[in-house]
């Protein structure tokens, strides 16, 4: 199987990390701290992933041959390598899992209410199983295809915000606390989980002078959709009516009739699925490579069937939408201390063996 993608292929595997669920539930959990002042809340979001971006690029340059398990136990020696490898593991599993059920519960409200939750599980995750055990070219390939082709999504909105958009719902500017603007930097910050997967994925770019840029341009494009999405809900409802709707950006679509297609947030959720559903592969596929190459298995297939069952019970696990809220909280948090410790600790592992290796060559 060939582990090798373009700089362009990791730019949209990033993408699709990173934008999923969160931007259906994005506008409400940014008001909720800041109201107003709710699109500042997505740009100083993107500071801890922009730092995350660049630490895992600086160690993927410095060790340009190995892949993140290699990398791991060069540095941190093989037992503590291999256990900050399963870290990571359990994280991906852990996002993989609360992703699908999050997609899953916006399913069972608009699509499938009375479909057991077992079975969507199951089914959603069949076909997240499928694209993670067909190897990174070709989970490469789907999310670039996946993103042109969802892209028109934007233009669902575009009615309801010609017929009742009003600019004074986002002022006045700045009209909070700096304590403020940083829990809500930490809050939307979740949105953006996935971009710690860089140090996984990013060995196996071609061209690795590209990966920070790439990586970069990943993000900002996370960070515009982001903002759209904020601005749009909250110039339709306002900062205290987007507080109080469950899926803001949904119910935007229904604010406005249009002859022939009535009910076009059904429109929406269908076209939406293809987009919602990269981050569980994504998320998937680096959690078995990750267990693949920490236990030498030759097949990825036989991971991916391992887990499955592992996966499928942690989404089906939470009672209600309150109990998987709260467990994507918990993994929005790991992701960010995740994302940060992991490659500044092995940069800082890295630069200790630089300077015991020029101490080693002075002595000699």
């Amino acid at each position: 199987m060939d582990y090798t993608i373009t700089s362009k292929q990791l730019t949209f595997i990033l993408v699709g990390c990173m934008l999923g669920t969160g931007i259906i539930t994005l506008p409400r959990v940014t008001t909720e701290v800041i109201d107003q002042d709710a699109w500042l809340a997505v740009l100083f979001g993107g500071i801890i992933p922009f730092v995350s971006l660049w630490l895992s690029s600086r160690i993927i340059g410095k060790y340009p041959g190995l892949s993140f398990i290699a990398l791991t136990e060069k540095l941190a020696g093989k037992i503590f390598g291999r256990l900050l490898a399963a870290v990571f593991a359990i994280y991906s599993i852990l996002a993989a899992a609360v992703i699908l059920r999050i997609f899953l519960e916006i399913i069972t409200m608009y699509l499938l209410p009375k479909t057991p939750m077992l079975v969507k599980v199951m089914l959603g995750l069949g076909v997240s199983a499928y694209m993670a055990s067909s190897g990174i070219k070709v989970l490469g390939r789907l999310n670039e295809f996946l993103f042109y082709v969802l892209l028109p999504l934007i233009f669902f909105v575009l009615p309801a915000l010609f017929a009742y958009a009003d600019i004074h719902y986002l002022m006045p500017v700045l009209n909070h606390s700096i304590n403020e603007y940083s829990k809500a930097a930490i809050t939307t910050g979740y949105a953006y989980s996935g971009f710690e997967t860089l140090i996984v994925f990013g060995p196996y770019v071609i061209k690795k002078k590209e990966t920070f840029k790439a990586s970069i341009i990943a993000l900002s494009i996370t960070a515009s959709l982001y903002l759209f999405a904020v601005i749009t809900t909250m110039v339709v409802f306002g900062a205290g009516l987007t507080q109080k709707i469950t899926w803001p950006v949904l119910r935007i679509q229904s604010v406005v009739d249009i002859p022939v297609f009535e009910r076009i947030e059904f429109l929406f959720i269908l076209a939406w699925i293809g987009s919602s559903i990269k981050p569980v592969c994504n998320q998937y596929f680096c959690a078995c490579l990750i267990i693949k190459d920490m236990f030498g298995i030759r097949s990825l297939g036989a991971v991916v069937a391992v887990l499955f069952p592992i996966i499928a019970f942690i989404a089906w696990y939470p009672k209600n939408i309150y109990s998987t809220f709260c467990f994507s909280d918990f993994v929005g948090t790991y992701s960010l201390i995740l994302g940060t410790a992991m490659p500044l600790f092995l940069l800082g592992l890295s630069l200790i063996r630089s300077k015991g290796r020029v101490k080693d060559e002075g002595n000699s």
